[in-house]
């Protein structure tokens, strides 16, 4: 389905704090970088699991927008309804946060670039 005002939000308000915590979604480095950081915080005490995968979500689901042929969508699959990347050309989904919690609760660090740049190459932008 379409994004929704509620949904466009929630993307605005995640990268308004990526950018005040200098996280570039630009720069697949810097996401991953960050992502350990806040990690290893959080596995310290220091920080919350769920806006962890809130944040790195809205990271990796923009750099993959900006990136590849893929758009914001709300998705519904086995686990429930979120935002997730349609790609229309394929009909593939992605649902970033998805990807953040289920590494998370693995304790996964170290992946980000590889796998988002994987994703961006099976759905180049045309002409890219």
């Amino acid at each position: 389905a379409p994004l929704t005002e509620t949904e466009r939000s929630r993307i605005s308000r995640g990268l308004e704090e990526l950018a005040a915590r200098g996280v570039d979604v630009d720069d697949l480095a810097a996401i991953g970088a960050a992502y350990d950081r806040a990690h290893a915080d959080a596995a310290a005490g220091r920080g919350d699991a769920a806006e962890v995968v809130e944040l790195f979500g809205v990271a990796i689901g923009e750099h993959l927008v900006r990136r590849s042929a893929r758009g914001w969508s709300v998705v519904t699959d086995a686990f429930g309804t979120d935002l997730g990347l349609v790609d229309a050309r394929a009909d593939t989904v992605i649902v970033p946060h998805n990807l953040v919690s289920a590494r998370w609760m693995r304790g996964e660090t170290g992946w980000i670039p590889d796998v988002v740049q994987h994703l961006v190459g099976l759905c180049p932008r045309a002409g890219a």
